[in-house]
Parts: structure tokens; C-alpha cells; sequence
């Protein structure tokens, strides 16, 4: 029983990876068929099998940023989408983290319309909380967006909830998406879970 919690736990922990074939210890191999776990220690030809459900909200993992000192606890189902140089990506498509010198309302060419800005707290840290839209540039829809800028060591960390997927398709420079209400919560929620780690 125990390796089969301990091959549930480590399922639970790489699902985000993509992996296929878990191994918990050398004496036993888990293997994810089908929304199933299979458990079968060398010395039991017989299958232990539990059904797990497909990866949703309720299955939640940590992602580490690969330079800065930080991490967050996010869905198991949200997927990493890397900047050109993987230091600022997206995670679940609609969430920017940047890091900069530089103030949030200090920007560089096209600048995001400001429309709130309040102090707040975010995981126990002071933090300026920004609300306001950007507009159509190429073949960027115009958007809302709520963005946390929490000062840490010199630099300030940024953390944007666009109302739309990065690569989501152009839809008309004339109308501004809004932020979705089930988005805007499981980003604040995200958000509570922020460690800086130095």
C-alpha cells in the first residue's frame, strides 16, 4: 500500500511533465494508461489498479522560474509556454511573468492603459495591484488585463493575467475582450501561493 501512495504521489507531481512511465523505486513501476494507474511490483504479478481522474484544477503543481528565485503553485494542466528566451513565459497560456528594473507604469512602445492601481497584499507581501486594457497592435487582440508588481532585491516582479491566451486567433481591434471571472480567481489563488525562495 505504501508504494502505491507513493507511486499516486509522484503521479500526482509529474503529470505536468508529459511522462508516461513513473518509477517510484527500482521494485516498482507505475504506468499511466488511459486515465489509469497500474502499479505492479516485481514480486506480485498481479495489477493493482486505481482509477484516476483525468488532470483538472483540483491536481495542482510547483513551477520553479529557471533563473529568478521564485516559485508559484499552478494547475498540473497548465502548460509552460516559454518566451524566446524562457525567462518570461506564460503558464496556461494568459499569465506573463516579467521581471524589470523598471516600474510596472514605466513602459517602453506600446503602453497598457492604466485605469486602477491600488496596494495590496499577495502572499504576504506588499504589492501594487494594476487593472486597465491593451490595445490592438499587429495581430494582438485588444484585452483586459490585472497585473501584481511585488518589489523583491532590486527588481520588480511582474505578473499579468491577460482575458486571452497568448496565441488565441485575432478577433476585432475594435472590441476589447474582458477578463473572465473564474480566470480572474484561479489567478488570485495562484498568486497566494507565490515564495520567493532566496
Amino acid at each position: 500500500m505504501k508504494k502505491l501512495l507513493l507511486a499516486l504521489g509522484l503521479l500526482f507531481s509529474l503529470t505536468a511533465c508529459g511522462r508516461d512511465t513513473l518509477r517510484a523505486s527500482p521494485d516498482l513501476v507505475a504506468t499511466v494508461v488511459a486515465g489509469t494507474l497500474t502499479a505492479l511490483p516485481p514480486e506480485n504479478p498481479a495489477a493493482l489498479t486505481t482509477s484516476i481522474p483525468e488532470p483538472s484544477l483540483d491536481i495542482w503543481v510547483v513551477y520553479t522560474h529557471p533563473v529568478q528565485p521564485f516559485s508559484l503553485t499552478i494547475p498540473a494542466d497548465f502548460e509552460i509556454y516559454p518566451d524566446n528566451q524562457a525567462l518570461s513565459p506564460y503558464l496556461g497560456g494568459n499569465i506573463k511573468i516579467q521581471y524589470r528594473e523598471r516600474p510596472f507604469e514605466e513602459c517602453q512602445g506600446e503602453c497598457r492603459s492604466i485605469e486602477s492601481q491600488e496596494t495590496v497584499v499577495v502572499a504576504g507581501q506588499e504589492a501594487r495591484e494594476f487593472r486597465g486594457s491593451i490595445g490592438s497592435l499587429g495581430d494582438t487582440n485588444p484585452q483586459e488585463y490585472l497585473a501584481y508588481e511585488i518589489p523583491h532585491h532590486g527588481l520588480n516582479y511582474v505578473f499579468v493575467l491577460y482575458a486571452l491566451p497568448h496565441d488565441a486567433p485575432f478577433v476585432d481591434a475594435a472590441i476589447i475582450q474582458p477578463l473572465k471571472p473564474d480566470d480572474v480567481l484561479l489567478f488570485e489563488q495562484i498568486m497566494q501561493t507565490l515564495t520567493f525562495t532566496d
